[in-house]
């Protein structure tokens, strides 16, 4: 299969170890290739407690929350609900909620403005039809 396909991929494999670990964004391991091998290894990209579980990422974490979301699920049939993308899902839905609301208020703030324009209007047709 090297060079077969526009992913990049050169091949598939099945490692028993590495195909029990499970995706997270925020991942705690990572699977090297030792040189120019088909050997795999497993490596911790931070400190792992003693009978925490391993995750790889299966996407790159680089990635936005969408952009990972739709790979994941275009690729793997899986909806993440990770830490990571619920703390980025609820910063969105926050900013969504303050960028509606700063809309609300300057559509309220026109309305205004407007209804004052048009008394003050009113006043100065009402003065200049007394003189």
């Amino acid at each position: 299969m090297r060079g077969s396909s526009s992913s990049g991929a050169v091949g598939l494999s099945l490692y028993l170890i590495s195909s029990h670990l499970t995706h997270d964004c925020d991942p705690n391991v990572e699977i090297a290739f030792v040189g120019n091998t088909d050997k795999a290894a497993i490596r911790t990209l931070r400190p792992v407690a003693k009978g925490e579980e391993l995750h790889v990422s299966f996407v790159s974490t680089e990635l936005d929350r969408e952009t990972r979301q739709k790979k994941l699920s275009s690729q793997y049939r899986i909806t993440c609900s990770c830490d990571k993308c619920k703390a980025e899902n609820a910063a969105a839905e926050e900013k969504a909620k303050a960028e509606a609301e700063a809309e609300e208020k300057a559509e309220q703030e026109s309305e205004e403005k407007t209804s004052q324009e048009a008394e003050a209007e009113a006043e100065v047709t009402e003065t200049s039809e007394q003189n």
